[in-house]
């Protein structure tokens, strides 16, 4: 019954799949099932790094360190691996996020020393131990421009910088860059791929 992981911001070294989940495969198309997808985004014009790396279990064996190459599935075209293309404008759906109805964090988190989390408000949790009762009361849509992602040959998928305005512009200066918006970036090409591959595996099923 398994049908698709999502592992964005995770490291998923490849080799994971000939050693451990022989029975399950990077996502190769947008309708495949019992596979995975994974990434990490990065600006187009950062340089890579290992921030995202770090361990893996592999079956037999414990825990591994993670040297080899890693997953790296665009969210947008669902094909795992390097390309020599970004995908085209058109095919991006569109982000959402929680954003508290009273209090945005472009107001709080935006000075001149950078919080390193400034969508989770660490500015503002640093200046209370009270609870911040913040409202949220649906998900919003973000403007993040005319986007892109395209997976590169270090295992990342690169998408240009958001627009200055943008709420997502914040985490330019976040220390792990846009990994605490990895799904939201993408949140409506998640939502629409979770129904297209329920649908390609619901005639499959026992159900």
């Amino acid at each position: 019954r398994f049908v698709h992981a999502y592992l964005a911001g995770f490291a998923v070294p490849a080799d994971l799949f000939s050693r451990t989940l022989r029975h399950v495969q990077p996502s190769a198309h947008a309708a495949d099932i019992r596979s995975v997808s994974s990434w990490n985004a990065l600006p187009v014009d950062h340089a890579g790094h290992n921030l995202f790396r770090g361990v893996a279990w592999y079956s037999g064996e414990g825990w591994r360190p993670i040297t080899g190459d890693v997953l790296a599935t665009n969210p947008i075209t669902w094909v795992s691996g390097p390309s020599t293309t970004p995908s085209a404008p058109s095919e991006y759906k569109g982000a959402l996020w929680p954003l508290p109805e009273d209090l945005d964090p472009r107001d709080s988190e935006s000075g001149a020393v950078p919080s390193g989390v400034a969508l989770r408000y660490a500015h503002t949790t640093r200046q209370t131990r009270q609870r911040l009762g913040l409202r949220v009361r649906e998900l919003v849509p973000v403007d993040c421009g005319e986007l892109t992602a395209q997976a590169d040959r270090h295992g990342f998928v690169r998408v240009p910088r958001f627009p200055r305005k943008s709420l997502f512009a914040l985490t330019d200066r976040d220390w792990l860059l846009y990994h605490d918006v990895d799904c939201a970036v993408f949140h409506a090409n998640l939502q629409e791929n979770v129904a297209l591959r329920i649908r390609a595996w619901q005639p499959r099923s026992r159900l």
